[in-house]
């Protein structure tokens, strides 16, 4: 083997289950710290599955949830269904050769308290 080739030999990144958790858990705590908390909850999970009887990670798991959750919750049906339906009614406009009522119901749905 060259001397190149000794030189960036690679190691494993992980050695056993013991290391592979402990690092899971040590990534999950840096990312949970630094407000990442999609990734912590990634790592703890990952952790978790590693070590199922681990209560540290599944108690991580259920807070980091309950975090992630609450922060990217999704935008309100009723809100997205209205603007589907101010669309919907500006196209059959259109469609009827009626551009000036397709361009006055978005311009009125805009200024809407949607």
């Amino acid at each position: 083997m060259s001397t190149v080739f000794k030189k960036f030999k690679m190691q494993p990144k992980y050695r056993t289950t013991q290391s592979l958790f402990e690092s899971h858990m040590t990534h999950a705590r840096s990312h949970a710290d630094a407000g990442e908390h999609s990734l912590a909850l990634r790592e703890f999970k990952e952790a978790s599955r590693l070590r199922p009887r681990d209560k540290s990670a599944r108690t991580e798991v259920r807070r980091l949830n309950e975090i992630v959750n609450i922060s990217e919750s999704p935008p309100s049906r009723v809100a997205s269904e209205r603007i589907s339906s101010i669309f919907n009614l500006s196209i059959r406009y259109w469609d009827r050769n009626m551009p000036s009522a397709a361009l006055k119901e978005v311009i009125n749905s805009a200024f809407r308290d949607i």
